[in-house]
């Protein structure tokens, strides 16, 4: 399972991710989602864990936050930048989520949908309004 990356791979994939644009749509992606103090979210290809990251910012310590990558390099990364207890990354398939359905409050997956080799099982709502 997974994408391999080196180290000098995972860090221009790092560096793209601070972009401008990136940064940018990230920040576009945190005022849609709208998370509040204390939510259950699920970042689904959380790569080198920025989002995931803004997003523990805002549950607060009352919150969950789970990053989950199919690659155990970007977990890697991800989890040694992380500051908050609440926030752990996971390797795991965004086809196959390791969790019970409606655990989470807020799903959330950017940049994702490229990668995946069954896009049709990716993308499965239990409520297409709450697709943004």
């Amino acid at each position: 399972m997974g994408m391999e990356y080196d180290d000098a791979a995972a860090e221009r994939l790092e560096a793209v991710y601070l972009g401008p644009d990136v940064v940018s749509q990230r920040e576009d992606t945190l005022q849609r989602i709208s998370v509040q103090k204390g939510e259950r979210v699920l970042d689904i290809g959380s790569g080198p864990g920025f989002l995931a990251a803004q997003i523990a910012d805002q549950t607060g310590p009352g919150g969950e936050v789970v990053g989950i990558d199919i690659s155990e390099q970007m977990v890697d990364r991800a989890t040694k930048r992380s500051e908050h207890d609440w926030l752990s990354y996971r390797c795991a398939d965004a086809t196959e989520l390791p969790f019970e359905d409606s655990y989470f409050d807020v799903v959330v997956s950017t940049q994702v949908a490229e990668y995946v080799p069954d896009v049709a099982k990716f993308f499965v709502f239990s409520n297409p309004a709450d697709v943004l």
